[in-house]
């Protein structure tokens, strides 16, 4: 059975079933929570702390999903529906190859946050219209590492034949760091089982990652490949190197987001997951 979630959106356009499910607005922690009345299109409680998704910095942002949102189950998730267009998804129509989802866990501080699970094997959520098309693209990726594994992705946006803007592992540390092309930079330290936000800049010499509210490190290698041709999460571009990692939301600018604005960003998610 394919089960639907809708947080965060109210109106029919919530879960991605416009016009498919008769809801009502019912108040819950002082915001709008949609259900579905007599079915399967459901909320995971809302935990204290839990911003809408419109709170989040907009200017220049072209994609946002977050796990409470937009989510369609069946063995695994099926289908990851972003906020910014309403209809654009990350999809896996192999049943095998869908990430595990759990309503109720707790990302950072914030419990009944909604995550779900990529088993490191051959789970994946892609799409062929999540795309930037040139630099710079600025990455915010919550996310918790499980296993580690020398050289496999967390995410890939491909940018031509296999290659690709990718973060990957680095090392047993672990390690992870940023690549626009073939070799990595911005190598930050990261910790087994400890959610974070990630925050990937690619922007040629100016390439960085970040971890938390950390300093950037740099990766100068001058390399410019963007992500015109699709997104991967949970594995590399060349569907391989696929990587054992929990996943709470994600947001992609087209820009370079500095100084209010960055916090701003910053600030929405550290909020609500206390990250750091």
């Amino acid at each position: 059975m394919v089960r639907r979630f809708g947080l965060g959106r109210v109106g029919d356009k919530a879960g991605g079933l416009a016009g498919a499910v008769r809801s009502e607005p019912t108040m819950f922690l002082g915001r709008m929570d949609m259900r579905k009345i007599g079915g399967s299109f459901v909320g995971a409680g809302v935990a204290a702390g839990r911003a809408d998704m419109g709170d989040l910095h907009q200017n220049d942002l072209v994609f946002h999903f977050r796990a409470d949102t937009g989510i369609t189950e069946a063995t695994g998730v099926s289908a990851w529906e972003d906020q910014v267009s309403g209809s654009v998804t990350l999809a896996q129509d192999t049943a095998g190859s869908q990430p595990a989802y759990d309503a109720t866990e707790t990302v950072g501080t914030l419990a009944n946050a909604g995550a779900m699970t990529f088993d490191g094997s051959n789970d994946l959520l892609s799409s062929t219209s999540v795309t930037v098309t040139g630099q710079p693209i600025h990455i915010f990726f919550v996310y918790k590492p499980i296993t580690w594994t020398n050289n496999d992705s967390p995410f890939s946006g491909k940018g031509g034949d296999t290659t690709s803007c990718h973060h990957m592992q680095i090392t047993s540390t672990p390690q992870a760091g940023v690549a626009s092309g073939v070799d990595p930079g911005g190598v930050q330290n990261f910790t087994l089982g400890e959610w974070c936000l990630a925050i990937a800049l690619f922007n040629g010499t100016s390439t960085t990652l970040a971890r938390n509210d950390g300093t950037p490190e740099g990766d100068a290698d001058n390399e410019n490949l963007d992500m015109a041709e699709g997104f991967f999460l949970g594995a590399q571009a060349a569907i391989v190197q696929h990587a054992n990692i929990a996943v709470g939301e994600l947001a992609i600018y087209d820009v370079n987001k500095t100084g209010g604005d960055l916090t701003d960003i910053k600030d929405y998610f550290n909020d609500q997951y206390g990250l750091w």
